[in-house]
């Protein structure tokens, strides 16, 4: 940021007081130099303050500043004539074509404009590695995790492009969704339909739709002859979700309002726990099923 945004004036005070020109000035000059210095801050050419037109009364450019900061600061002309005087003799200020100047001020400027170059291209530098390194590590995670439908960094950034690439084959060979896939449109559905409002989904909700199926899939007890796991995981979804008001005890909704996948990955195993022990659960076709469905599909001791 420009020193002339910063709401503050820089002054270095070891610099204020060891400063060997402004030491033999007087307690006037001081006080003076420190509201021109404000001023200066000010203007758009940092350090430096341009002589108004209206003020070039006469053939002293010392006296035609005094005029204008007469009108700027808390003293009065003559006081101003006398230390601006004073801090010129002592080459604290200079004037150079009707611009006062500070150099130090000037230097301050000249080296925050630098570094701020510095930053914004190190920044940058910084910017490029930390993508190499996030594409990098979400490759060895993905060959890392390969028995898992895992979705790569591409699917959580742009998830409609990419979840298209992760598919797999039905046995008649025609391409199908993935797991991830299914469940998130089924997560959508839901949502709009059972919340009525659109479902808030961003990077941390696709790693977490990927632990629900993991925890599906290491819950599910039995398979069927010629039933599929991925079948039996889209089937317990739409089950979690369609018994939405079952997902508390009694009196309580705690779970209920917590409706993003990343809080239903939170909260699963209190949902799943109490969805066994409560009556009147509905298929994802909307049809009551019974107790013994649940503790069939989902390890239940009797």
């Amino acid at each position: 940021m420009p020193l002339t945004n910063q709401p503050y004036l820089p002054l270095y005070v070891k610099d204020w007081l060891t400063n060997n020109k402004l030491k033999v000035c007087s307690a006037g000059s001081h006080g003076l130099l420190i509201n021109i210095m404000c001023v200066m801050h000010k203007e758009e050419n940092y350090g430096t303050v341009l002589l108004k037109q209206k003020f070039k009364q006469s053939s002293s450019e010392v006296k035609n500043f005094a005029l204008m900061f007469a009108k700027l600061l808390p003293f009065d002309l003559l006081e101003i004539e006398k230390y601006l005087n004073e801090l010129m003799e002592d080459d604290v200020l200079k004037i150079d074509n009707d611009l006062l100047k500070c150099e130090r001020m000037i230097k301050d400027a000249e080296l925050s404009e630098k570094r701020a170059i510095s930053g914004s291209i190190g920044g940058k530098k910084t910017q490029q590695k930390d993508i190499k390194f996030a594409k990098a590590n979400t490759k060895a995670k993905s060959e890392a995790n390969s028995e898992y439908e895992y979705v790569n960094e591409n699917e959580i950034v742009n998830e409609n492009k990419d979840e298209d690439k992760t598919v797999n084959k039905n046995k008649k060979g025609e391409k199908s969704k993935s797991l991830h896939s299914q469940l998130k449109e089924i997560y959508f559905d839901w949502h709009r339909k059972e919340i009525e409002l659109e479902p808030l989904y961003d990077g941390s909700d696709a790693p977490a739709l990927n632990v629900i199926i993991d925890n599906l899939k290491k819950n599910i007890k039995t398979v069927g002859q010629g039933e599929s796991i991925d079948k039996i995981v889209v089937d317990s979804w739409k089950f979690i979700l369609n018994n939405y008001k079952n997902w508390d005890k009694k009196g309580r909704d705690y779970c209920q309002k917590q409706t993003r996948v990343r809080q239903i990955r939170t909260n699963l195993t209190n949902i799943l726990i109490n969805l066994k022990h409560e009556k009147g659960h509905y298929t994802a076709d909307g049809k009551e099923i019974n107790k013994e469905f649940f503790r069939e599909l989902f390890k239940e001791s009797n």
